[in-house]
């Protein structure tokens, strides 16, 4: 209801759904490691971060069915004012969102658990910060 463009679920409904199943199930997910494993610090942010890098490559393989609304997805002023730019910028932040929860999911089983912190957050600004510039720079190119 408060969103304008609220027409656009319907066109990517699966992908919402699927959204929505892998958003309850890492906050369920975060929940179990919580009661089960509150005696054991470093078993915590090894499965939160195998957990958070599982949910990033979930979203990520939907990512680029996304369709344009105001609650969803990669919600930047250029994806917002151009839906060419919100199609290509989550096309390739879908590949990128994959590849990210991926390395962050093996970090997590292999390294270190300061180290897989520490790189795991160091990935994520990266993603982000590309993400974003990604659209500004597509949406500068496309509407020069």
């Amino acid at each position: 209801r408060f969103d304008p463009k609220r027409e656009s679920y319907r066109k990517f409904q699966t992908s919402y759904e699927r959204f929505q199943v892998a958003f309850v199930a890492f906050f369920l997910g975060l929940h179990i490691i919580t009661l089960t494993q509150y005696d054991n610090p470093d078993s915590v942010v090894r499965l939160i971060l195998l957990g958070m890098g599982l949910f990033f490559a979930a979203i990520g393989n939907d990512m680029g069915r996304y369709r344009q609304t105001f609650f969803m997805g990669i919600r930047t002023p250029w994806t917002l004012a151009d839906e060419r730019v919100w199609k290509q910028t989550h096309r390739i932040a879908a590949r990128w969102f994959v590849l990210v929860g991926i390395a962050v999911a093996l970090m997590a089983l292999l390294l270190p658990i300061p180290v897989a912190g520490v790189l795991s957050f160091v990935l994520l600004m990266v993603l982000v910060v590309g993400v974003y510039a990604y659209s500004y720079l597509l949406f500068r190119r496309t509407n020069a």
